[in-house]
């Protein structure tokens, strides 16, 4: 008997109860929460919540946005589809030729579906521009015996499972009475300015490119404080650092961040990350994910890695993202295009 695969499409409360029923912990971009950030982006659209059956069965769920790139467009699922457990290798390819089909029919005219694949070797699939993706993360374990404890005991229940020198760092950081951190969600809610000159001063260090203010202050709005919280350490009244973490369900994660080159010698981000974790418990998060460290897929993150894996004993394994033409030669060309493009701005 032919397996039968389903895309269902399905209305925002359809979708939310099929991932409670199903014990699924959405991460926030595949939420209506991020719909709305979607929406306030004069290049993307919410295209719709979809549910996957294999045979009858609920196998995953996804949430899609139209994102407009030059004269063409591509369809992502950011951080999905999220499946009810790590799909085989052919499970994971009939699924991406059903979506090819379905995408070709739903949303005719994209140049190419962007989603997280576990098994990019057996797919058509290629590394995304304009974008760094991860195949790996540090996961920061916030579970706690008593969320209503003191602080100083959560803290030290959290530190405890950091790697040594994470704990030692951390500890460190905790004697430094000069360092004050605090929840500056309000402040930020109001005037993203102050927070943005940090994260200027961060990419030029850094050597990224930062949003406007603006861009951040809408985001900020759009998920709304019950799904963004910042978090601030500061030295005699001094911005030094500071730290964006989207919540969704049980899960946190480390959005953005920034620090003042001034800051550096001092530990203003353990002690931020400490005071984060305590704070993400006590409101029910059980994890934090801090977004990727480097491998052998992206070595440009290796930088990341003796910091971020200060703080858990493990290495997560995820699904990196992927670009899958569904107009094979569109695409080919349009990449090529971009890369002589790039190679003429390098002279």
């Amino acid at each position: 008997m032919t397996a039968r695969w389903e895309i269902r499409s399905v209305n925002s409360r359809e979708y939310a109860n099929s991932a409670e029923k199903a014990g699924l912990n959405l991460p926030i971009e595949q939420t209506e929460h991020w719909g709305r950030v979607d929406e306030i982006q004069a290049n993307r659209k919410h295209l719709g919540y979809y549910l996957v059956f294999f045979d009858g069965d609920l196998v995953a769920q996804f949430r899609a946005t139209k994102m407009d790139w030059h004269a063409t467009f591509f369809v992502w699922l950011r951080h999905g589809p999220v499946w009810l457990a790590k799909p085989s290798a052919e499970l994971e390819k009939g699924f991406l030729e059903t979506l090819e089909q379905f995408a070709k029919q739903e949303w005719q005219g994209a140049l190419h579906l962007r989603l997280d694949l576990f098994h990019r070797a057996v797919h058509n699939s290629y590394m995304p521009y304009s974008l760094s993706t991860h195949d790996r993360t540090v996961v920061i374990d916030t579970t706690v015996s008593d969320r209503a404890a003191a602080d100083e005991v959560l803290q030290e229940e959290i530190i405890a499972k950091f790697k040594s020198r994470g704990r030692k760092q951390a500890r460190q950081s905790l004697r430094d009475t000069e360092i004050v951190c605090a929840d500056e969600t309000d402040a930020a809610f109001r005037d993203f300015s102050p927070y943005h000159r940090v994260l200027v001063e961060t990419s030029n260090r850094d050597g990224f490119t930062a949003w406007s203010s603006q861009h951040y202050q809408e985001m900020l709005e759009a998920l709304g404080k019950e799904n963004a919280r910042l978090y601030a350490s500061r030295i005699d009244g001094e911005l030094t650092s500071w730290m964006l973490v989207t919540l969704s369900g049980k899960y946190a994660c480390y959005f953005y961040g920034a620090s003042t080159t001034a800051s550096m010698k001092r530990s203003v981000n353990e002690r931020l990350v400490v005071f984060v974790c305590v704070d993400i418990a006590k409101r029910g998060c059980e994890a934090m994910d801090m977004m990727g460290i480097g491998s052998e897929l992206n070595p440009s993150l290796n930088g990341l890695n003796v910091y971020k894996t200060k703080f858990s004993t493990a290495v997560v394994e995820v699904a990196p993202t992927q670009d899958v033409p569904l107009a094979v030669f569109r695409y080919r060309l349009m990449m090529a295009a971009r890369a002589t493009l790039q190679r003429l701005k390098q002279r």
